[in-house]
């Protein structure tokens, strides 16, 4: 079981640049930083959790339900970087798809290439948002969609 108690004896948290080093038995710090498909990972008691659950139960003494990295840097772990979410939130602020040929996250071009299509999902639910003369069209009906369902904009 994390307790912030146990995080407090065992690591400093630096709040502002997010990282983390422990505390040996002479006072000595050593910093950690073991990335992982782009998250730090720490070693905690014989687990290895996420540096992100790490820095919310360090701050807050609870564990989160789902950490949501605002700017969707995974390594970075600064405190005013992290928020508590939903799982439906979090996939709410999912970067844009490598397949991804607009620029735009949810507008594609038709298959015959001469129009663009805007869709959203959210909610285990997939909108069409109609096909468009123009890409701009496209992306402001995407947006206005985006505010609606409370997507995440602060980018």
């Amino acid at each position: 079981m994390l307790s912030q108690k146990d995080l407090r004896k065992t690591f400093h948290y630096n709040s502002e640049s997010g990282e983390f080093t422990r505390l040996d038995s002479k006072g000595i710090r050593q910093v950690l930083k073991t990335t992982s498909q782009g998250y730090v990972k720490i070693c905690f008691q014989g687990k290895t959790y996420g540096a992100h659950i790490l820095a919310w139960v360090y701050t807050y003494g609870e564990k989160p339900n789902c950490i949501d990295h605002i700017n969707r840097d995974r390594a970075d772990n600064r405190i005013v970087n992290l928020r508590n979410v939903t799982h439906a939130e979090n996939n709410k602020n999912r970067p844009m798809q490598c397949n991804n040929s607009s620029g735009v996250t949810g507008v594609k071009r038709s298959k015959d290439g001469k129009k663009w299509i805007a869709e959203i999902g959210s909610g285990n639910r997939c909108w069409y948002l109609g096909t468009h003369a123009t890409k701009e069209s496209a992306i402001k009906i995407r947006k206005e969609m985006e505010k609606k369902l409370g997507f995440y904009t602060a980018r």
